[in-house]
């Protein structure tokens, strides 16, 4: 098996696992793999937004995370995000747990720096 078979079934496999209920994640990211321009040319949009016209190495990558956050899988935060706007991405998601998870933080939480209170909403 070839460094690019490789790279293709492993991608394969994270999109499986990140999105079992969604088959086209993956139809996704292969496409971005086996036809990296045709994919350029289907995404044009999105990939405009990256600042992406052309294929890239990480392209593969790229969309992937840019299919799961189109199907509602995955939340873009900013380092510096505060606690609202990350439980309004977080809230958004489909993947977020059926009881609502903030009514056991306590308000001190609610102020944390990002990455504590992200690894608090781990904990919940």
């Amino acid at each position: 098996m070839s460094v690019a078979d490789d790279t293709r079934t492993s991608l394969a496999a994270a999109a499986a696992l990140l999105a079992p209920a969604h088959q086209a994640v993956g139809d996704r990211v292969l496409h971005a793999v086996d036809d990296p321009g045709a994919y350029v040319r289907a995404h044009a949009g999105a990939l405009a937004d990256r600042g992406i016209d052309a294929p890239v190495p990480d392209l593969a990558w790229i969309a992937l995370i840019d299919a799961l956050a189109d199907h509602r899988l995955l939340a873009e935060l900013d380092w510096k995000e505060d606690s609202a706007e990350i439980r309004s991405q977080l809230r958004g998601l489909d993947s977020r747990p059926s009881v609502d998870p903030w009514v056991l933080f306590e308000e001190g939480d609610m102020r944390l720096p990002t990455h504590e209170f992200l690894e608090t909403c781990g904990r919940h």
